[in-house]
């Protein structure tokens, strides 16, 4: 499967995260044919170099993934696939 993590398109602008630099890593140990692209941003807690360094890929397009995962309201839902199929996950938990 192919993951696309979308960046925080909040206005105003929010910082959050769906999943650490670490927490990718992580899941792509544990699921390795599992393929994630993080979205580049400039507005992230994580810069984009926190990801890229240790190995996930960051892209300025991320549209040919097969689901797409963002914080909850951060972004309009067909600004996050267009037109193409898309299977959501949503995070809206806070700490």
């Amino acid at each position: 499967m192919k993951f696309g993590i979308i960046k925080e398109r909040k206005n105003p602008p929010d910082r959050r995260v769906v999943f650490t630099p670490e927490e990718l890593v992580r899941l792509q140990s544990d699921y390795p044919d599992a393929l994630v692209k993080v979205e580049s941003s400039d507005i992230r807690v994580f810069p984009d170099e926190d990801y890229s360094k240790l190995g996930i890929e960051v892209a300025e397009d991320i549209s040919v993934l097969e689901m797409s995962v963002f914080i909850r309201l951060s972004v309009e839902w067909d600004l996050a696939v267009g037109d193409r199929k898309s299977t959501r996950l949503n995070s809206s938990h806070r700490l």
